[in-house]
Parts: structure tokens; C-alpha cells; sequence
């Protein structure tokens, strides 16, 4: 994989661009340019890098993929997942570039600003403070990579004082039309003040062929607003993610997110949060479920800079086969953030006696008047709690569904919308009996 730093020639005289829309686009020439430079001298990290101790993904680049450059012309239309039918704002992405045929708006138009990058950066301003600035692409070569070679995502802006009744769901699709290509999607999300709203992001591969995602989400949640983030990547062959989501809380506001990933040869989420102001309130949620050679590692910071603040994490795995799984939560309370409430936990459930789980808790620990603690824990299944359902007449299998489903819940059931709760009911029933 390497950055496409081309730019299309375009023909300015016939345009009339505003002044606004010329700035944008000169600020994603600087940055696309310098994200390009960071990942040329950096390249992609590796097993010696200690964030990615347990994700090796040299055979990933082995296979040689390449950005995707220009929209896929599809030969027939995709088969989309249940999760479409949700009522919901929604936009579909397939193999990284906006499919407005699938896609539909259902809020009122004065309710929220949602649009393809795509189209929206051509004539408008973007927030210059956010975008690119979220996520740093200093941080990891991926990211880099990605502000270096994105062509498009989704821009959404929900308006001061504003509460959306609907979520608004990015489905990504990969098609396999376009062999050995990986796709980059970038989204910004910016909650304004005092605003409530419910962002869904699913991924999935409808393909038989290998494909790969390198996507970028950013999210600022200003004061008093209150964001509910949900990342999906459903069951997909031959199919791997790396994705970023960084998020900025400013005072009073209030960020809840579940990571939710049912399978995917190779599957990193890095999930940084940063907690900027004063009674700031996040928790952030996490279930894998994986089996085969399926490979999963979430990623989490989370960063106290300011007083009078509380995060909570609770991240549970169930992997089976020869499957592989890492967790990484790190709780950093800075000097000035006095009266933290930090809690995280990692629980893991090994299904076969090949499956592995690398867990690795930490905090860092600046202040003084704080509450903080951490755990993992992995095992296996209570052998006396099958044989006391089995006693009831249930078969030996659904009797490890209910237990492993009883595991599963208390993350799942966090969740507000109720159509999405019963769609990842489902998918999780699926992945417990593949």
C-alpha cells in the first residue's frame, strides 16, 4: 500500500468557486501533502512498535494492496446486510466513494448538515479545527496513509441545540470488483452545543475476494452535546479493517461508543478519546466474537486533561477455533485532572483450547485525588453452569448459547435503539454457532 498523493487537473474557469471552498481545498493539498511525507519517512508500524506488539501486519501488505482511485462501476447491484432495513439517515459507501443511489435522508434537512466529503469540501468550508487535527496522522501510519490517500466519507454536523430522532448510519461496503484494492474512508462528526445524536458505522466485505479498509472517523463533541457511537464490522471472509476513531469532549458533554467486530481475517480498531474539559462523562464498550484464524485488537485511550471527569471501559471477547484476540486500554490522568473516575475491565471467554488473548490494562497516573482500577480476566466456560441447564432438558448447545449470550448481553444491551439491539442479537446468534 502506498499514498496517492495525485490531484485531478480541474478546469477553474468554468467553476466558481467561494473563497471558503478554496481555502478547503488548499488545507487538504498541505495536509494530504504532509501526511504523505510523515508515512514515506515512517512507513507502517511493526511488532517492535509496542502498540502493535500483538498485531503483526506484514500479511496484510503482503497482498499488495492499493488504494481505490476512482468510484466502482458495479456489474449488478450489491446485497446489502439486515442492518440497511434500520430506520435510519443513511449513507452507503461502497468501496470507499458515496452511492447516493442507496442512500437516503430522512431527518429534516434543518436538523442536521450530512454529506459526502466528496461533494460538500467542493464548495463549502470544512472546520478547519477539526478536520485533520482529531487524528493526527503523526500518531500511526495508517492514519497517515489514510489523510493521504482519502477520497471521500462522510461530513456531519449536527447544529447547536438540536436532537436527532434518528441515527445516521455510514454503511461501507468492500465488493471485490476492484481486486487487491483498499479503501479509505474519512468522516468527521461534529456534535454542536447541547445536541444529542446516534452515529452508526457498519463495515463489511460482500465479496469473495480478499479485500481491505483503512478508515479514519473523527468526532467532536462540544459542550453539553451528547454523542452515542456504534462500529460494526460484521462477518466477512478474507476481509481485513484498520480503523481510527478519535473523539474530543469539551465541558459537559457526554460520549458513549461500542466496538463491535463479528469476525475479519485481520481486525484493528484504535479508539483514542480525549476527555478536554471539565465533567466530561465517556463509556466506551467493546464485544468481538470471533473464530477460524480471525485475528482482533482494540486499541483504547483514553485521555483525562481536565478535572472533574469520569470513563468507564468494558471490553469482553468470546474466540473460538484458532483465532487470536488483543486488547490495549491505557487511562492516562493528567496533572490538572483532579477528581477523575476511571474504571476499565477486560473479560475474555476461550472457546477452544487454540484460541489466544494478549490483555494489556494500564494507567498513567499524574494526579493525586482520583479513583482509578483496572482488570482483565480470561478462562474458560463454567463447566457446572452447562450441566445445570442441561439438567433442564436443554441440548448441550443452546445451553452454551444462553451462557454465552448471557456474556455478551450487559455490552450489547447498553445500546438505546432498540432495532439496532435486536439486529446485533442476531448477528451475535449467528457468530456463536458458526
Amino acid at each position: 500500500m502506498k499514498p496517492d498523493t495525485s490531484h485531478k487537473t480541474r478546469d477553474t474557469e468554468t467553476r466558481d468557486y467561494s473563497t471558503k471552498s478554496l481555502q478547503t481545498r488548499d488545507y487538504l493539498t498541505e495536509l494530504k501533502q504532509e501526511a504523505a511525507k510523515y508515512f514515506q519517512a515512517t512507513g507502517f508500524p511493526t511488532s517492535k512498535n509496542e502498540a502493535w506488539k500483538y498485531t503483526n501486519v506484514q500479511p496484510l501488505l503482503k497482498d499488495g494492496f492499493e488504494p481505490v482511485t476512482e468510484k466502482t462501476q458495479l456489474k449488478e447491484a450489491p446485497h446489502f446486510d439486515n442492518i440497511i432495513r434500520l430506520k435510519a439517515n443513511r449513507l452507503v459507501f461502497i468501496d470507499g466513494f458515496f452511492a447516493e443511489e442507496h442512500s437516503e435522508i430522512i431527518e429534516e434537512k434543518d436538523k442536521l448538515l450530512i454529506a459526502p466529503l466528496s461533494q460538500y469540501f467542493e464548495n463549502h468550508e470544512l472546520p478547519l479545527d477539526d478536520f485533520g487535527k482529531i487524528a493526527a496522522s503523526e500518531n500511526d501510519g495508517f492514519t497517515a496513509l489514510n489523510t493521504a490517500s482519502f477520497s471521500d466519507g462522510a461530513y456531519i454536523n449536527i447544529p447547536k441545540n438540536t436532537a436527532l430522532e434518528n441515527p445516521v448510519l455510514l454503511y461501507f461496503i468492500s465488493t471485490g470488483e476492484q481486486q487487491e484494492r483498499v479503501s479509505m474512508p474519512r468522516n468527521l462528526v461534529v456534535a454542536g452545543e447541547s445536541s444529542q445524536c446516534s452515529i452508526i458505522e457498519c463495515f463489511q466485505n460482500l465479496s469473495t475476494g480478499k479485500a481491505a479498509t483503512n478508515a479514519v472517523t473523527e468526532i467532536r463533541v462540544h459542550e453539553n452535546a451528547q454523542v452515542e457511537y456504534c462500529k460494526i464490522m460484521s462477518r466477512a471472509a478474507h476481509y481485513s479493517h484498520i480503523g481510527t476513531t478519535a473523539v474530543r469532549l469539551e465541558r459537559n458533554s457526554r460520549f458513549s461508543a461500542w466496538s463491535l467486530t463479528f469476525g475479519g481475517d485481520l481486525v484493528r480498531h484504535n479508539l483514542n478519546v480525549r476527555l478536554n474539559d471539565e465533567n466530561c462523562e465517556t463509556h466506551l464498550y467493546g464485544l468481538y466474537v470471533v473464530s477460524g484464524n480471525d485475528h482482533v485488537d482494540n486499541h483504547v485511550t483514553v485521555d483525562h486533561a481536565k478535572p472533574h471527569c469520569q470513563s468507564n471501559q468494558l471490553y469482553k471477547g468470546l474466540l473460538n477455533g484458532a483465532s487470536s484476540g488483543a486488547f490495549s486500554g491505557k487511562i492516562i490522568v493528567r496533572e490538572d485532572a483532579q477528581k477523575t473516575n476511571a474504571f476499565q475491565s477486560n473479560k475474555n471467554i476461550l472457546l477452544s483450547k487454540d484460541a489466544t488473548i494478549n490483555s494489556k490494562p494500564m494507567l498513567e497516573i499524574f494526579a493525586d485525588d482520583v479513583k482509578c482500577s483496572h482488570g482483565s480476566t480470561s478462562g474458560q466456560m463454567d463447566d457446572e453452569a452447562v450441566f445445570y441447564l442441561r439438567s433442564r432438558g436443554i441440548s448441550e448447545q443452546h445451553a452454551k448459547n444462553i451462557l454465552h449470550q448471557a456474556f455478551a448481553w450487559d455490552v450489547i444491551d447498553k445500546i438505546s435503539n432498540a432495532e439496532l439491539k435486536d439486529y446485533l442479537n442476531y448477528v451475535l446468534m449467528i457468530g456463536l454457532n458458526r
